[in-house]
């Protein structure tokens, strides 16, 4: 169970960082690797931006969001 509002926890999940979640920003920078090679200096500040941000500008979709209650995001 996690103590905390819903509106915090969506907060959360809006805003984690490859920084906060090691083994994600890995998988992500794979899918970014092109982007990494062209522009090594953007590679510290994929770093820093909101991984759900970073995933929708790879490729995956946001089909549905009910605010504070479900987020989903899906690649075709």
């Amino acid at each position: 169970m996690i103590h905390a509002s819903p509106e915090r926890i969506f907060r959360a999940i809006k805003e984690v960082t490859p920084a906060e979640m090691p083994i994600v920003g890995f998988l992500l920078s794979l899918c970014q690797l092109p982007a990494h090679l062209a522009r090594p200096a953007v590679a510290s500040l994929m770093r820093v931006q909101p991984i759900v941000e970073q995933a929708l500008r790879c490729g995956f979709v946001l089909p549905g969001e009910k605010p504070h209650r479900e987020l989903v995001v899906e690649t075709l």
